[in-house]
């Protein structure tokens, strides 16, 4: 199940990865649903296909993608429309870190775009084509462990009928993935007070490790 809805997220038919790898596509079709279909020499073709970790296939690892990762994907259609979220409970149950940007068109409370990071330095873009409000992403936040997901939503797409190279997801679709990462350190950047970015500069400056500064908080907030 997870295979196909990775598959359909990034918009690839089953038709196409079967003509990729010179196979039926009820050969792929069987291999989503749990069923020893295909040799491992077609798997491995497939996991290439879709970046996914072929270790998460053989439970041998616990991250279905590819670390440092790069990938697009496209909420769309009716199947979709009944579970909105389904991109962000898939990333968030494979990592204990997420930040979301949500990108939203100017004065309104629709997400067009998503740019996410995990944990394993993968990257993630989004294209959200149903309506889905801002506010829905941050009460799903709200029902997760602390500080599991952090999100921050900003206007980022124009009105209709203003020119601007920011019109459309098909512009950002088009960026590189150091440009959307630096689009979502910038965003969380801004929401950060002056204390907090100076915290920021002096770790790393010093090349404190994080989880240094985890257990200290820790020990700070048990006194």
């Amino acid at each position: 199940m997870m295979l196909a809805e990775i598959r359909e997220l990034q918009g690839i038919r089953k038709s196409l990865i079967a003509e990729k790898i010179g196979v039926h596509p009820s050969s792929v079709g069987r291999l989503e649903a749990g069923i020893p279909a295909l040799s491992a020499e077609y798997i491995s073709k497939i996991c290439a296909i879709l970046s996914i970790n072929e270790a998460f296939l053989y439970e041998k690892s616990d991250y279905p993608f590819l670390p440092q990762s790069f990938l697009i994907f496209r909420v769309k259609g009716l199947k979709v429309r009944f579970r909105p979220l389904g991109w962000l409970e898939l990333l968030s149950k494979y990592t204990s870190k997420l930040k979301v940007l949500l990108l939203l068109p100017m004065n309104k409370e629709n997400v067009v775009a998503a740019c996410v990071q995990d944990d394993k330095d993968s990257v993630f873009l989004i294209s959200v084509e149903i309506p889905t409000s801002y506010k829905t992403v941050f009460e799903y936040r709200r029902k997760q462990p602390e500080d599991k997901i952090d999100v921050v939503a900003n206007g980022y797409f124009d009105a209709p009928n203003v020119l601007s190279h920011r019109h459309s997801f098909s512009d950002i679709a088009t960026y590189p993935r150091d440009m959307i990462q630096s689009m979502i350190e910038d965003a969380f950047a801004s929401s950060l007070t002056i204390e907090e970015r100076n915290l920021i500069r002096i770790v790393r400056k010093n090349k404190i490790p994080i989880e240094k500064m985890i257990e200290c908080a820790k020990i700070r907030k048990n006194l």
